[in-house]
């Protein structure tokens, strides 16, 4: 049984794009022990498709504030087209005796490739 928790839902096309063509993603916590980010589209809100886990092109290794477990993803869509996502990321606790959380600010051009905002060039 999957655990669902916090999501947020982008819009892909443009708001001036028909109801009908509009195509929606809903970001969301995925799995207590396994915790991941995972995604799924919906044209009507109503059905929706699990896509799978969002590829993160950012390394627990090199950022150990996604050592932990990570979740809470808030999107938003720039009026460039790009989007960004504000997502709360834990320490591991081995190497701390209390509880430490961060927020990393990570961009996409796509809402499925994600990378930390300030390593992009843009």
């Amino acid at each position: 049984m999957r655990a669902r928790t916090q999501h947020a839902s982008t819009r892909l096309r443009p708001p001036s794009t028909p109801p009908s063509a509009r195509r929606e993603q809903m970001i969301y916590s995925e799995s207590l022990s396994n915790q991941h980010l995972a995604y799924a589209v919906s044209d009507d809100l109503y059905t929706w498709k699990d896509q799978g886990p969002l590829r993160l092109a950012v390394s627990p290794a090199e950022h150990p504030w996604l050592g932990g477990r990570y979740g809470a993803p808030y999107v938003w869509r720039e009026p460039s087209g790009c989007f960004l996502m504000a997502l709360m990321g834990e320490y591991s606790m081995s190497k701390t005796a209390y509880h430490q959380s961060a927020i990393g600010l990570l961009a996409s051009d796509d809402g499925e490739v994600w990378d930390l905002a300030a390593e992009r060039r843009q």
